[in-house]
């Protein structure tokens, strides 16, 4: 099995934790984007809705927005030669999920587009922290991407 890692056992009364990961979360903030809202994720989006088709079977706009946008993203990084997995989650069961005990499956309607656009989705942020490694465990299978 070998030996553990020559690590010192974490800290979590170290003083500098609070500044260490307040500095994290700071430099993550400053390099992310907002992305512009793109004409043809919106048409798209709104073809979701005449269709009935989810996430807006309901006829509500706002959730296949934010998911023809994450879906173009993922296209677009992939074509260009972008490798790391891409992970769209959302514990919006109703809208997303196979059904509501099984969180890492999307609904059925949802999975060639995920797939096509090698996107992975999981319902629970864990589950996706698990397939990254970030947490430790292993995910449940997903449905989309690698």
């Amino acid at each position: 099995m070998g030996s553990p890692l020559p690590a010192p056992a974490p800290k979590y009364d170290d003083p500098g934790l609070v500044a260490a990961l307040t500095s994290l979360g700071e430099s993550l903030i400053l390099g992310a984007l907002v992305l512009e809202e793109d004409d043809a994720c919106v048409m798209r989006a709104l073809d979701r809705v005449k269709q009935k088709q989810r996430p807006s079977h309901k006829k509500e706009i706002k959730d296949s927005i934010h998911l023809e946008h994450y879906l173009e993203l993922s296209r677009q990084l992939h074509m260009a030669g972008y490798a790391q997995p891409t992970i769209f989650v959302s514990s919006n069961s109703s809208d997303f999920w196979a059904d509501k005990n099984t969180p890492s499956q999307p609904h059925v309607e949802l999975r060639a587009d995920l797939t096509a656009a090698n996107l992975t989705f999981y319902g629970r942020l864990d589950f996706a922290l698990r397939h990254l490694g970030i947490l430790p465990g292993v995910a449940p299978p997903a449905v989309g991407g690698p």
